[in-house]
């Protein structure tokens, strides 16, 4: 339980430190409008798997792609001046396509919704409710 806190911390710390360092430090226009969202360690950390987002479209998450690849030796220098471990994490890096998901899940139950207040309210209008109902008697055995 111990380790799985202390993973939570570095993952949450490499993601303040990735994410400040991009903003502050590191002069790439290509970086321009990328927020990390999580950093995901793996449990001997000497793997981590950084999952960013872009605004823009398929272009600029490709550019911004290569270049926080080409930048990776710089961040794991960031990283070793904020931090001393014993290892570094090999960084990499993961366009995180969650919101995009979402955006498209919540855009589709607007969708619902909609055409359901839209089938509501024909429901109660009043040409559905002039139709005749046949109430059927059932009849009794003698």
């Amino acid at each position: 339980m111990a380790n799985l806190r202390r993973l939570e911390r570095a993952n949450e710390l490499l993601r303040e430190i990735i994410g400040d360092f991009l903003v502050h430090r590191l002069r790439d226009p290509r970086l321009q409008f990328v927020t990390v969202t999580e950093v995901q360690l793996s449990p001997d950390f000497q793997h981590g798997k950084v999952y960013f987002t872009v605004l823009g479209g398929e272009q600029r998450e490709q550019e911004a792609l290569a270049a926080l690849q080409s930048a990776e030796p710089l961040i794991r220098e960031e990283i070793n001046r904020n931090v001393h471990w014993r290892f570094i994490p090999r960084l990499t890096f993961i366009v995180d396509k969650r919101i995009e998901k979402a955006m498209s899940v919540l855009a589709l139950l607007d969708q619902i919704a909609q055409s359901q207040s839209v089938q509501a309210a024909e429901g109660a209008s009043p040409e559905k409710s002039t139709k005749k109902r046949t109430r059927r008697t059932s009849k009794s055995r003698s």
